[in-house]
């Protein structure tokens, strides 16, 4: 059975049914010899991008393309994951034989499989404090408390497969003091990402560097060491394969997560510079914006003033545009034909069609993620009419004030 006509890479739908594409099914050959070969998920992950292997390449019928992007290392344990690949099809909790081919042998399926579950990759259901990632033990919520490494994790079915899906936060250590105080969570990604860019862009910065060494000491070669170690390691965390553990990890002192910000200790002496006994340790902080739709939606976690792109909003645009160039370009003769063809609510088009006489830097800004926190794809929608001034339309939207 084919879930929802979407064919997995290596296969490619006809007639509701799956057939080997020849292509792909050889770079997913590769993909299970490649672990088989490196022995964990993250060392393919990285072959498999240098070979150029990456996810199946897909236009829906909007003509919009996704895929043909690099494997996601959650999209590469599914794949290794998926019994399709030996002739199977798998519905609920159960696997059935199928009636497409298989990929591989079943030699090569439980040798993966096995591995897999030695390095305890199998789902594991709830919540628990486990596998420590860089920043454990290093950060603190607003109370002075450690925050720890753990995760949730949520059953999914992809592609007709159940997996399971992991979040990982940093969170808050309960006390024993008795005291009733709230836990603090933070997303581990977001989290780690920003304090890594934050270092960064600190260690790039030769001047603030300068200053830090030289109120700590004036000798000139310690001053040296240090602006060469900053350097190898922001080459580092902006080479190809960027690893913040591995690069910022012996600096880090503490990160205490307070309102509205991080504020971070590096060791600036720590190794690869001059020996000084007392260390070097300087602070800065680094502004963030949280925030979260809904309950039932992540957190989102940025540094304050970075641009957040919103999908919602920039798919407005573009069909906003490609409407209009429909029109302009005759493939479509009237707003109706478009609205059939789309397969959408009458005046649903209308109302979208309009946007594409934004002010051009309203919709740059959109684009580059630089909209008023309050401008969303529902407000836009809800436009019964555009103002045509430019002027106008800043002030309607929020632009003039951000």
């Amino acid at each position: 059975m084919l879930p929802h006509g979407i064919a997995p890479v290596g296969y490619e739908a006809r007639d509701k049914a799956l057939h080997i594409n020849e292509k792909e099914s050889a770079a997913v050959r590769t993909t299970f010899s490649e672990y088989l070969r490196l022995g964990s998920v993250r060392a393919p992950w990285a072959r498999l991008a240098d070979l150029q292997i990456v996810s199946k390449h897909r236009v829906d019928r909007f003509g919009r393309e996704t895929g043909g992007k690099p494997f996601s290392l959650g999209a590469l344990y599914h794949l290794l994951r998926n019994p399709l690949y030996i002739g199977k099809a798998r519905h609920g909790t159960k696997v059935y034989d199928g009636l497409h081919a298989a990929i591989i042998d079943q030699a090569t399926r439980c040798a993966v499989q096995e591995k897999l579950d030695g390095q305890s990759g199998g789902p594991i259901p709830g919540e628990r404090a486990s596998a420590a990632r860089w920043l454990d033990g290093r950060l603190f919520d607003g109370e002075g408390r450690v925050m720890r490494t753990t995760f949730a994790a949520k059953s999914v079915i992809r592609n007709g497969v159940r997996t399971s899906k992991r979040y990982w936060y940093y969170k808050s250590k309960t006390g024993d003091d008795g005291k009733n105080r709230p836990i603090r969570r933070l997303p581990a990604d977001a989290t780690e990402a920003l304090v890594a860019g934050a270092i960064a862009t600190q260690l790039a910065d030769r001047d603030w560097l300068v200053a830090q060494v030289m109120s700590h000491s004036d000798n000139r070669d310690l001053l040296s060491d240090v602006l060469q170690n900053a350097a190898a390691r922001v080459g580092r965390q902006n080479s190809v394969e960027p690893d913040a553990r591995s690069t910022f990890l012996d600096i880090v002192h503490r990160i205490d997560h307070l309102v509205g910000r991080f504020s971070v200790t590096v060791d600036l002496a720590s190794p690869g510079g001059a020996s000084v006994e007392q260390g070097m340790p300087v602070t800065f902080e680094i502004a963030v914006d949280a925030h979260q739709k809904g309950r039932a939606h992540p957190i989102v976690l940025t540094a304050k003033g970075a641009p957040r792109r919103d999908p919602d909003l920039i798919a407005l645009i573009a069909d906003a545009r490609r409407w209009r160039s429909a029109l302009l370009s005759g493939s479509a003769q009237i707003i109706a034909e478009i609205t059939k063809r789309e397969g959408l609510r009458k005046g649903a088009v209308s109302r979208v069609l309009q946007l594409a006489w934004l002010a051009p830097d309203i919709s740059t800004a959109i684009l580059e993620g630089r909209q008023p926190k309050d401008l969303t794809g529902t407000r836009l929608r809800s436009m019964t009419s555009l103002l045509l001034s430019w002027e106008e339309q800043r002030r309607a939207l929020g632009f003039e004030r951000s």
